[in-house]
């Protein structure tokens, strides 16, 4: 079983990604309301529509993943989805110092069933990444949703396989209500 070294600079790069996700929730909680004070013209129409620079387009989920053969993680962890401008999928299952695992979905078009590719990524000096592949089926439901901003609530669930540099096994999970700013495809 490959050993997992956490460097500082890892833990450091770990931080800064939550910080990146909590902090844009937390500022969008002090806003004024969009009815105090309406755009006075169209360029700032524009801008009140599209997520201002730095601004995230995607909340962490819950969700619970499930790594067997050289990893054994069986818990909660958080999930972020991510609709890519060429349709495909992206949910990245984030849990700290242990193995990154990614589910990716081509073609995603919105609810339905699909087959997808697993990556799991484990550091093995600190500085390097390993990586394994494998496929999966998934199972997810979509809900469109207009407030705080547009985007959808995917929903869902997968099991599949994976093998590589960074080991063998096998990989499941769910995650309920992972908010992404881009469409349920087309």
């Amino acid at each position: 079983m490959p050993t997992i070294a956490v460097s500082r600079h890892r833990r450091r790069r770990v931080m800064m990604l939550a910080a990146g996700v909590l902090l844009p929730a937390i500022a969008s909680c002090r806003r004024p309301s969009a009815a105090a004070a309406p755009p006075t013209s169209p360029a700032a129409a524009r801008s009140s529509a599209a997520p201002a620079h730095g601004e995230a387009r995607t909340e962490a989920a819950a969700a619970h993943l499930l790594l067997t053969g050289s990893y054994a993680v069986d818990h909660a962890v958080l999930a972020l989805c991510a609709v890519q401008p060429n349709h495909d999928l992206q949910v990245s299952f984030q849990n700290g110092p242990l193995p990154q695992v990614v589910l990716l979905l081509k073609g995603f078009h919105g609810a339905g069933s699909y087959t997808a590719e697993t990556r799991i990524r484990a550091s093995y000096t600190g500085e390097t990444s390993l990586q394994s592949k494998g496929a999966a089926r998934a199972l997810l439901t979509v809900e469109p949703v207009s407030r705080p901003r547009p985007g959808v609530l995917i929903s869902g669930r997968f099991e599949g396989t994976y093998f590589g540099e960074a080991g063998r096994g096998g990989v499941a999970a769910s995650f309920e209500r992972c908010f992404s700013g881009g469409s349920a495809g087309g």
